[in-house]
This record gives C-alpha cells, structure tokens and sequence, in this order.
C-alpha cells in the first residue's frame, strides 16, 4: 500500500492546483524534491543504525512503527487545509517510505538465501509496482469522477487498507534471525551476532569499491528518475495530447506500459539466481546493467516522441506504439529490481 498511495499524487496534479489552496506547480515540484531528500536520509539512518536500534526492539517492531508513520500521515494528507499542510504530512510520510526499504529488503535477505533472494526481491518490487499501479489507477478515477474530494477520497482509501495491512502484518508476521540464511551459518547452532560498525577507514574502502559506488549512482538516478520527475510523468504526457479526456488516455497508456515492469521485475530475479547458482557471481550485474540501458533508451523514446492525434489512424497507431514502446521500456528497467 505504500505504493499505492504514491501513486495517487502524480494523477492529481491538476486536482490540487484546483482544489487545494496555495497549490503550485513549483510547490509540488518542491514537495517530490524535498520528500526524495528526507527519503534517502531515512534510508541512511535506518540501513546504518537499523540493527543497532534492533538491539532494544526487534526489527519487526521497527518496521511497523515506521510504516505506521506513512499510513497516518497520507490518511492526514487527505484532510490537509492547504498546501502547507500537505508538504508537511509528504514529508513527514517520506521517514516512514524512506525506513520501509532498508528494514523490508534486509529482513527478506534473513528470511532466503542468496540463491534464491533475486526472486524474492523480485517478487517485492512486483507487489510494490502493482501497488503503485492500483494507486494511479484509483487515484485518476477518484480524482476524475469524483469532484472535488476525490483525491482526498484516494487518501482516505489508501490509509484504510494501509492501516489494515498493518494490522495483518503486525499479528502475522515473525521475526528473521540475523545472518541465518547465509550459506556460512548453515549448519552453525550458536548465535550469530552481527556487528553492524563501519569505521572511518572501512567507509573509504566501500566507496572505493566499483560495485558499491556504482550501486550508490544507480540508486541517486533512479530516485530522481521515480520519485522526482516520475512524479510528472503523466502530468507532461498530458501536454502531448490537448484533446477530450486526454489525462484518462495518457493514464490508461502509462499503466498498460507500466505493467511491463511486473512481467520484468519477475524475470529479472529469476535471471539473476540463475546466474547465482551457475556460479557467474557478476550475472546479477550483467542482468541488471543490460536492463538499464535497454529500458532507459526505450522510455526515453516514450517520453520524447510526439503522439500525432491529427487522424483516427494516427491516434490508434500512436497508442499501439507507445504501449508497446513503453512496456518494453519499464520491463528491462525492472531486470535491476
């Protein structure tokens, strides 16, 4: 769900510009800047000191107080008085996303062993791509057919189920013992405790590391890729087409395309184990990399190639390329999930 109630912010741009007093479109862009900075630092704070605060509470705890932060604070966005109220809540929200990544990815990690991790990341970034999409989904309709409210109505819906899953998670979910399903402590019975300490001169040696920095770059990309300008991403398409119910076509294509990255997000797990078990350790990397620059190239295509509506054929033939153009593009960018 966290997803979910992502997505309902790109669709409504033109909603809270309307309806939400003191909405600008330098404020929104000031909003998806401000929340990818509180993002990262949360995902700093909480992949360094996670374990360290793991040592009074478990991790389990952790991440449902953290994910409790998001879900109230969108179920907040929903009654915001103005502009400033919402930043607030976005930012305020953005601890919450920003914890949910390292805590959710390192506790997979204890949950599988490496063999089998790429499929079950996999599988988490295909729930966090559907989310997104049922977001985008909901949030256009509301935001369309239901006047003025309705995007405050697909925040309220958002915490509804954000607060149920919670809820679910919280009297279901166990808890993962540090480092047990690495192959080293396989048929190890003591315990395991982790040092989680990064000296000054052990931080010089990581970011020497090719893999490390290259990971870091990836990462500083497609934040403001996603959460930066993605947030625009419909919003520009729209420009494309000034035609009846162009925001509905732009939508429906940008989810059609979109889809592909559930397709890829599977595959490219599964791609990546493959290579893991054969023993070509650097598969994952080919994998990934191969992805990126096939993706990048076909949704910068998507993005900058005009959509010709001047006849009935052109308008059926751009749909079909840039649904097709488009899934391919999100499927191999999700081979780095």
């Amino acid at each position: 769900m966290i997803f979910f109630c992502a997505g309902i912010l790109p669709v409504n741009i033109d909603n809270l510009l309307t309806y939400l007093p003191n909405t600008t479109k330098f404020g929104i862009g000031i909003v998806s800047a401000a929340s990818l900075i509180i993002g990262i630092i949360s995902i700093l704070v909480f992949g360094y000191y996670g374990d360290k605060i793991s040592e009074r509470t478990s991790r389990k705890k952790i991440f449902i107080y953290t994910n409790f932060v998001w879900v109230f604070t969108f179920g907040l966005a929903s009654l915001s008085l103005n502009f400033f109220y919402y930043f607030f809540f976005i930012i305020v929200g953005a601890i919450g996303t920003g914890a949910f990544l390292p805590l959710g990815f390192s506790m997979i990690g204890d949950f599988y062993s490496p063999k089998d991790r790429g499929k079950k990341y996999g599988m988490m970034s295909f729930s966090l791509t559907l989310g997104a999409g049922m977001g985008i989904i909901f949030g256009g309709l509301l935001g369309s057919y239901a006047g003025p409210f309705g995007w405050r109505i697909a925040y309220g819906v958002g915490f509804i189920f954000g607060l149920f899953t919670l809820i679910f998670y919280t009297f279901s979910a166990i808890e993962p013992e540090r480092l047990r399903s690495e192959p080293e402590f396989e048929n190890f019975k003591g315990e395991i405790n982790y040092n989680y300490k990064i000296t000054y001169s052990n931080l010089k040696q990581l970011f020497r590391t090719r893999s490390v920095g290259g990971i870091l770059i990836s990462v500083l990309c497609s934040g403001i890729a996603n959460a930066t300008l993605g947030i625009w991403a419909i919003f520009y398409l729209t420009t494309k087409i000034n035609g009846t119910d162009a925001e509905l076509i732009v939508t429906t294509i940008y989810i059609l395309a979109g889809s592909g990255a559930l397709l890829g997000s599977i595959i490219g797990g599964r791609l990546g184990d493959r290579y893991f078990r054969s023993g070509k350790l650097k598969g994952r990397v080919i994998v990934s990399l191969i992805g990126l620059i096939v993706g990048i190239s076909l949704l910068l295509a998507f993005y900058l190639i005009p959509f010709y509506t001047e006849t009935m054929l052109q308008i059926v033939f751009s749909w079909i390329f840039f649904v097709i153009i488009g899934y391919l593009g999100f499927f191999f960018v999700a081979f780095s999930s």
